[in-house]
């Protein structure tokens, strides 16, 4: 028997592999003998590299690069083994988990250190760059990312603005006489699960920027310099991201990828799901465990746990699912789920149950009792 378990993380509490292993302790209980697979995964957020890593089997380069604040940071990006490919992740120079509660506004922050990193991937001669989008600080529309390669954004008189949110309605020109050359020379992908236009009410700024500190002031300004940057953007390159799908992703930084490298827009947990190590250990599997935080309505929209239940349906495959919460378990179950079960258990309060060790007993337990369950059916 062949079991692969491939969990989302469960976000402010354990991360996917910690998660993976908590199942693989309550299925080693169960199927002593059996061949059991961990191996972790992500949408684009955070762990998207520690999860590619894995699957690759390539190098983690150290840089010096500068954080949301333009503070000096020490990060790294992953390099295949091949060196053919970058796999760079926003959330360790953009992330908001780099921030304290009083540091976080998109109003401030920039993108600069995900250009450097960009510039470092470069520099080894990398012809592919993968970038996951999730988790940012940041609502520049990837200025300050473009600004760390080269690229000039000028108001009226000319004058060259920082690469933040609060400039982009000051934008008037885009200057890239000094632009990295090796932009020309490298396909992007962005990887992400995030939908959103680049503005407007479903855009980057009035549905994400609250979240990263933005008061309500800050969230129309932002709004509004993003439809202003998004008529130059069209001016300088024939590309309407406006209502871009996946352009308002990381704070618009996904319509700057679109718009000025050419960038495609992929899902994070299909790029991943699609290397060939995934696909040998998905072709080999008995069933498949996989859980997250919380399945719920929004657990068909692009996320991890969804796109592993539409590779086991691919090949008749049972997927079981054991998620910290779950909200409707017979909508859940509708969706094609072999089984569901809840980590949590209904008497145990919130900040007990995000207690790194209460988790991992907690989903431990819940999956010895959903593969019993599915065992017995």
């Amino acid at each position: 028997m062949n079991i692969l378990i491939v969990s989302d993380s469960y976000k402010g509490c354990l991360s996917s592999i910690q998660a993976g292993n908590a199942m693989q302790k309550g299925t080693r209980e169960l199927f002593p003998k059996a061949k059991i697979t961990v191996l972790p995964v992500s949408d684009g957020g955070e762990g998207m590299l520690d999860a590619f890593e894995k699957v690759t089997e390539g190098d983690f380069l150290s840089i010096m690069a500068h954080n949301p604040l333009m503070r000096p940071i020490n990060t790294q990006f992953l390099l295949s083994k091949d060196h053919s490919t970058a796999y760079i992740e926003i959330a360790r120079t953009a992330g908001l988990t780099l921030l304290n509660k009083e540091e976080k506004n998109p109003m401030i922050t920039s993108t600069f250190g995900v250009g450097e990193t960009v510039a470092a991937a470069l520099a080894t001669g990398a012809q592919k760059i993968i970038m996951g989008l999730g988790g940012s600080s940041t609502n520049d529309a990837g200025t300050g990312m473009a600004k760390a390669l080269g690229y000039k954004f000028l108001d009226a008189n000319g004058i060259a603005l920082s690469g933040t949110g609060e400039i982009l309605g000051n934008i008037e020109t885009i200057d890239t006489s000094g632009m990295n050359q090796s932009l020309r020379k490298v396909a992007f992908t962005a990887a992400c699960d995030v939908k959103a236009p680049f503005c407007g009410p479903q855009g980057a700024a009035c549905i994400f920027a609250a979240q990263k500190g933005a008061n309500k002031e800050n969230v129309q300004k932002l709004d509004q310099g993003m439809m202003h940057f998004a008529r130059i953007l069209f001016d300088y390159t024939g590309l309407e991201v406006a209502e871009y799908a996946g352009a308002g992703a990381a704070g618009g930084l996904g319509g700057a990828l679109i718009a000025l490298f050419g960038a495609k827009m992929e899902s994070g947990i299909d790029l991943l799901l699609h290397t060939q190590r995934f696909q040998q250990a998905l072709s080999k599997a008995t069933f498949i465990l996989t859980g997250e935080g919380c399945l719920d309505s929004q657990t068909s929209m692009g996320k991890t746990a969804w796109g592993i239940l539409q590779e086991g349906q691919k090949r008749n495959i049972p997927v079981l699912a054991v998620a910290g919460k779950i909200e409707n378990i017979e909508a859940v179950l509708q969706t094609g789920y072999a089984g569901a079960e809840s980590a949590t258990p209904l008497s145990q309060q919130l900040e007990i149950a995000m207690k790194p060790e209460v988790a991992t007993y907690n989903i431990t337990q819940a999956t010895k009792r959903l593969i019993q369950k599915w065992i017995d059916r």
